[in-house]
């Protein structure tokens, strides 16, 4: 009885191990062209976060129903889908602009 209430679960998890994949993200600014170190790659699902390597580059293991979200000190944030990508996906981030106000003083 036993056998037959382990063995589905087995089954489960060999499916959902085969759906999961190792994928390398290289993260690069849009001017430069350069990776961006220490950006945050995170999956929204699971709140998991690695951070990028002194070539901006991260493997993460996913599931291809997975979205990534990029962060990144002085860029724009952007959220990637993992169905339909390739095992290398390059993300190119632009430049967070901030526009600054100027102050007018009032005689």
């Amino acid at each position: 009885m036993k056998k037959l209430v382990l063995m589905p679960g087995l089954l489960l998890c060999s499916f959902l191990l085969h759906a999961q994949k190792n994928y390398a993200v290289k993260i690069s600014d849009a001017k430069t062209g350069d990776g961006i170190i220490n950006a945050a790659v995170k999956i929204k699902s699971t709140n998991k976060t690695i951070i990028t390597n002194a070539s901006g580059t991260v493997v993460i293991f996913g599931l291809e129903t997975d979205v990534l979200q990029i962060s990144s000190h002085g860029y724009i944030r952007r959220e990637i889908a993992l169905a339909g990508q390739s095992i290398a996906i390059d993300v190119i981030m632009e430049p967070l602009v901030i526009k600054k106000k100027l102050l007018r003083k009032h005689n």
